[in-house]
C-alpha cells in the first residue's frame, strides 16, 4: 500500500476549495478589487514547469485564484498566512491561520514489507505512541513526495514579531517530535 492508498483508506478527501475555505473562513480575506481596512489577502506563487517563470497571485475572499491554480500544471505554493500588500515577505505578514509541517520521504512499508512510517505516525496520532502529546493534524495533504500536516488555529494569530518568534520555536519542536 503506497502513501496515497493509505490516506484514501483512512482519511476523508476534501477539495482544495473546501480546504482553503476552512483555512480562510468566508469574510476573512479582502474582497476582490476592494480595499478593506483590517482585511488582507493570501498570496499564492506558481512556477511554470516549461520556462521556470514565477507568478504571484493575490488570493481574495472568493477563492477564485485557487480554482484557477488547480487547473494548471505549474508547481504552486501558498502559506497559511494573510499579507498586507503584494509581496510575500515577513514584514507584510499579518495573520497566521495554521502551522504547516512538511514530512517528505515518509513510507508505508519498510524494505521487508512491514508497516512503518504512515502506520507509526497514525498510531501516535491516536495517543498510543510513546509521546502522548503528538497532536492529530486538522488536515493531511499528500504532496506527491511526502505529507504536509496542517494544524489550523481556531482564530488567526497576529504575526507580531514576538508572537512569530514563539510560534517558530513551537513549530521547530513539533517538527522534531513528528520526525522522532
Amino acid at each position: 500500500m503506497n502513501v496515497l492508498e493509505y490516506l484514501e483508506t483512512y482519511c476523508e478527501e476534501v477539495t482544495p476549495r473546501e480546504f482553503y475555505r476552512d483555512m480562510f473562513p468566508k469574510g476573512e480575506l479582502e474582497a476582490a478589487g476592494q480595499y478593506e481596512r483590517g482585511k488582507y489577502c493570501g498570496i499564492a506563487v506558481s512556477v511554470s514547469e516549461k520556462d521556470r517563470k514565477v507568478k504571484r497571485y493575490s488570493v481574495t475572499d472568493d477563492l477564485n485564484v485557487i480554482d484557477d491554480l488547480c487547473k494548471c500544471d505549474d508547481f504552486c505554493i501558498m502559506s497559511p498566512i494573510s499579507y498586507a500588500g503584494k509581496e510575500r515577505k515577513s514584514a507584510n505578514a499579518r495573520f497566521l491561520y495554521a502551522l504547516a509541517i512538511d514530512l517528505d520521504g515518509i513510507r508505508t512499508q519498510d524494505l521487508n514489507g512491514e508497516p512503518e512510517g504512515m502506520a507509526t505516525l497514525f498510531y501516535q496520532f491516536d495517543g498510543n505512541g510513546p509521546s502522548d502529546y503528538l497532536p492529530l493534524p486538522t488536515y493531511i495533504v499528500f504532496s506527491g513526495s511526502g505529507l504536509h500536516l496542517y494544524y489550523f488555529f481556531e482564530k488567526p494569530v497576529p504575526l507580531f514579531r514576538n508572537i512569530a518568534e514563539l510560534l517558530e520555536r513551537y513549530k521547530r519542536r513539533l517538527t522534531w517530535q513528528l520526525w522522532t
